[in-house]
């Protein structure tokens, strides 16, 4: 018996490749942050409290990246593709990564604009913990699985930049335009090195510690 409904989710399916799940993790991330903020704030939950706002995004990036992880062992058979294989060469690559996205957010600098008040990394242990993990968590989701189950190409490199930057609008546009260039960044080094903890890595040195130099050079040489 003919069905409009099967015919419209097949069409749907060979449109993108038949990757319907990774698509669903890629929108899904982006989606239900805006999800978790919304029933908080229903639930009259301050959602402009920062340590909320840090709660909400952790258990978002957590959940998907369980869900990526189990995504990963299916369709890849194992969880190898996280193991960490030359680490020199993944320290170097992780460096060169966070350097590069340091000058990236230099130059951002001179766009102003209001932002959420999130958290610094160093404000709290949780703090810290959060930026540590999640960028480990956030490379899981978006190079480990989304850009490498789209096939590690162009349609994967766009995708997985995109909706890493959909999932940070919620701090600003610029914050947007950002994370979608950093995920050019991530993807494009991890497509040439094949390394997960390259990425990882400079993922967590950018946040933790060159994005804050990059901040405190702009404030003594362009600040007033």
């Amino acid at each position: 018996m003919y069905s409009p409904f099967k015919h419209i989710i097949l069409c749907v399916a060979k449109l993108i490749g038949g990757e319907i799940i990774t698509w669903i993790v890629a929108v899904g991330v982006p989606v239900a942050l805006f999800v978790w903020f919304t029933i908080a704030y229903f639930l009259k939950i301050d959602v402009n409290n920062p340590t909320v706002g840090q709660i909400l995004v952790d258990f978002n990036i957590s959940l998907w990246a369980i869900i990526a992880m189990w995504r990963i062992s299916k369709e890849f058979r194992s969880l190898s593709v996280l193991k960490l294989r030359d680490p020199v060469k993944a320290v170097e690559a992780g460096i060169a990564i966070a350097l590069l996205l340091g000058v990236l957010n230099f130059v951002f600098e001179f766009w102003p604009a209001r932002s959420y008040n999130f958290p610094g990394p160093y404000s709290s242990l949780y703090a810290f913990v959060s930026f540590l993990l999640g960028s480990i968590l956030e490379e899981v989701i978006w190079r480990a699985y989304v850009l490498k189950a789209l096939g590690a190409g162009f349609v994967g490199l766009t995708v997985s930049s995109l909706f890493f930057g959909l999932h940070h609008l919620g701090l600003s546009f610029k914050h947007f335009v950002f994370a979608t260039i950093a995920g050019l960044v991530f993807g494009a080094f991890y497509i040439r090195t094949g390394l997960f903890w390259a990425v990882a890595l400079g993922h967590v040195l950018y946040n933790l510690v060159v994005s804050r130099v990059s901040d405190m050079l702009f404030e003594i040489l362009i600040g007033h």
